[in-house]
């Protein structure tokens, strides 16, 4: 999709260099992941919400939740996805 490099972390402005997936947080409860439940997230937040020390783990989700939400919208935003008629 090209996400990687040409979007900003969504939680602050500095170039993705990596995007998240949710598995890391949900597998502890059993569950998958789907793969449109992804995060523009430069390295220090990927890994702050994956395996920091520093949040709980309600908040950890939390942090990822508002990253998804922000990079939907961009993706929409800049045309990367567009909702289909049919």
């Amino acid at each position: 999709m090209g996400l990687r490099h040409s979007a900003s972390c969504a939680s602050h402005i500095v170039r993705v260099q990596q995007t998240a997936h949710l598995a890391d947080l949900v597998t502890e409860a059993g569950l998958t992941s789907l793969v449109y439940r992804i995060a523009a997230l430069c390295y220090h937040c990927h890994m702050e919400i994956d395996q920091g020390k520093s949040m709980s783990k309600e908040m950890r989700l939390n942090a990822w939740d508002e990253a998804h939400r922000k990079t939907i919208g961009w993706l929409f935003e800049f045309n990367h996805l567009k909702l289909s008629s049919s």
